[in-house]
């Protein structure tokens, strides 16, 4: 009878196996190969398909073979995802493509629940996290935070009103509701919040793009025009 331990067929391992070997009785005479070639017990480390064959001949020259087929697999399965980027801001829906190679079990979880790949619409902060372990055990795990954020940011403009004239400098004061880039124009020059001392009409255009790409634009059109100093036709003065 010969007797092994240390390794078992059909399974695969993700470490490295050294075979152990007993016969009864102990008189029988062994011989084993590994994938065709004498094999002498040794460590086997490198990964691969392997195929162990024993043979034991007792003394009265009865034969028993024993055959093993195992793998060793120490490399961790590969997990691909497309249609999601860690760390992103995102203004549409998000629909995460996750593959894994064949044969390994895959969890994924969402925010901590248990996600099933469908079109993630709601606004909010989220965390993915995949994980994938082979048939060895090997497990590899991948962690995306992304942001889902479709209204765009909101325009505050104080101390100009759109379509009015005015006879007095005026200081437009625009504030944006969350951190976004804020680009500004009078009269197609770049403006930067300066008071505006002199007489003319003005288009003042504001935009403002928050991380996401939500974009909002205002456009204000107003005049200054200071009141006349001098009055036509004055009351001439007594001598």
């Amino acid at each position: 009878t010969i007797n092994i331990e240390g390794v078992e067929n059909n399974k695969t391992y993700n470490e490295n196996i050294i075979p152990k070997l007993s016969v009864n009785p102990e008189e029988d005479t062994l011989t084993a190969t590994l994938n065709g070639k004498d094999y002498n017990f040794d460590e086997i480390s490198e990964e691969g398909d392997y195929e162990l064959v024993i043979r034991a001949v007792g003394t009265n020259g009865l034969e028993n073979t024993l055959v093993i087929n195992f793998t060793i697999d120490k490399t961790a399965p590969i997990i691909t995802v497309n249609g999601i980027a860690d760390g992103k801001i995102y203004n549409t829906d998000v629909i995460p493509n996750v593959t894994v190679e064949e044969g390994a079990k895959i969890l994924i979880t969402l925010n901590g629940e248990e996600y099933n790949k469908a079109a993630i619409v709601d606004e909010g902060k989220y965390e993915l996290i995949i994980k994938a372990i082979d048939d060895a055990g090997n497990e590899t795990k991948v962690v995306y935070n992304f942001e889902i954020d479709k209204t765009a940011p909101e325009v505050t403009v104080n101390g100009v009103i759109d379509g009015v004239k005015y006879n007095t400098e005026v200081k437009p004061v625009i504030t944006v509701s969350e951190d976004a880039e804020l680009t500004m124009t009078l009269n197609d020059e770049v403006y930067n919040g300066e008071e505006i001392k002199s007489e003319g009409d003005y288009i003042l255009k504001v935009v403002a793009k928050d991380k996401a790409g939500n974009i909002t634009e205002l456009e204000l059109e107003f005049s200054i025009k200071f009141p006349s100093s001098s009055t036509e036709n004055p009351t001439p003065k007594p001598n």
